[in-house]
């Protein structure tokens, strides 16, 4: 019986000896405008299945982040709860009427930048070891 001490070395191990180009690559991976609209690219990603996609910021030529369906439920869970909303409102109506009643200073209150920021995009290089990634 392998003990949990053992089990967490043989993970670090094998993290330690596999590089990032073992990895099977995908033939593409969708990306979201930050300019992109919150219910566009939200609708991105329940189109095509997917939980997350990188959010490019087109002056900057940078990827700010990740937008995640998760992102999606917590602010609409958040607008639902405390912005005084009906249960017949649609999914749509929530996400309009949340984008604007929250902003801080310098912002144009939620935007699809502004979700991303919580889910950092970190590159990486092929002959990174996974347990560096």
């Amino acid at each position: 019986k392998m003990s949990i001490h053992h089990f967490k070395q043989d993970i670090l191990t094998a993290l330690s000896n596999k590089k990032v180009s073992d990895i099977p690559t995908v033939s593409s991976v969708f990306q979201i405008s930050s300019s992109s609209s919150l219910i566009d690219a939200f609708q991105l990603l329940m189109e095509n299945h997917i939980q997350s996609a990188p959010v490019y910021k087109e002056d900057t030529k940078e990827y700010v982040g990740f937008l995640d369906v998760r992102d999606l439920v917590s602010f609409v869970v958040y607008v639902f709860d405390n912005q005084h909303i009906t249960d017949d409102t649609s999914l749509v109506d929530l996400v309009h009427h949340g984008k604007g009643q929250i902003k801080s200073p310098g912002t144009d209150g939620v935007t699809v930048s502004y979700l991303a920021r919580r889910n950092l995009f970190l590159p990486v290089e092929p002959e990174d070891d996974l347990m560096k990634v």
